[in-house]
């Protein structure tokens, strides 16, 4: 064919060249992924190394035989633990919703929600963060604290604000609650 030998395995199907070199492989492959099927590649190149004839074989064919036979589709990768506060919350369903239920029977400056959010400025370099306190019922931002850090000193400055406001437009301090989401303080939910 005046073809050079280079360019002839070059250009051959390397799926199919890579399934015959290692066609003794696949029944050793078979044996252990049906065994350990939560086995990773790294755990089934060990494993190769253990048997009664240690096999070592680097982990990129590896890689490339599991996916071409279909065996790293046999592991199941197992879901994360739920924490204590979400199995609370399941089992609560509605009832744990305590803002939702708030919201449509409170009044105005009754129901105040905040959280950190980071302002990144400078090309990245600096950032500031904003704790908006939002009023329930008309999302305006009744007051706010800013600072370079999330410490409580921002989340009370912002509050000051808040408790000021609510006091000039004649509002009920005593019965307005706080809401943070999963932040930083325990502000959530909080008489003032």
């Amino acid at each position: 064919m005046e073809v050079a030998k280079s360019s002839y395995y070059t250009h051959q199907d390397k799926e199919s060249s890579l399934t015959t070199k290692y066609q003794f492989l696949r029944t050793r492959l078979i044996e252990i992924v049906t065994k350990h099927p939560a086995y990773g590649y790294r755990r089934i190149q060990l494993e190769l190394r253990r048997g009664k004839k240690p096999i070592i074989i680097n982990h990129k064919p590896l890689k490339k035989l599991l996916k071409l036979w279909g065996l790293s589709a046999l592991r199941r990768i197992r879901g994360r633990k739920k924490s204590g506060i979400e199995k609370i919350l399941e089992f609560l369903g509605e009832r744990a919703n305590l803002v939702r239920r708030l919201k449509e029977e409170v009044n105005l400056f009754e129901l105040f929600f905040t959280d950190f959010t980071r302002l990144v400025y400078a090309q990245g370099e600096k950032a500031l963060w904003f704790c908006p306190f939002l009023e329930g019922k008309t999302k305006g931002i009744t007051g706010y604290g800013l600072s370079k850090s999330p410490d409580s000193q921002t989340a009370l400055g912002g509050y000051q604000q808040t408790r000021m406001f609510v006091k000039k437009h004649k509002g009920k301090v005593e019965k307005a609650i706080i809401h943070q989401d999963q932040g930083f303080l325990p502000l959530s939910p909080m008489s003032m």
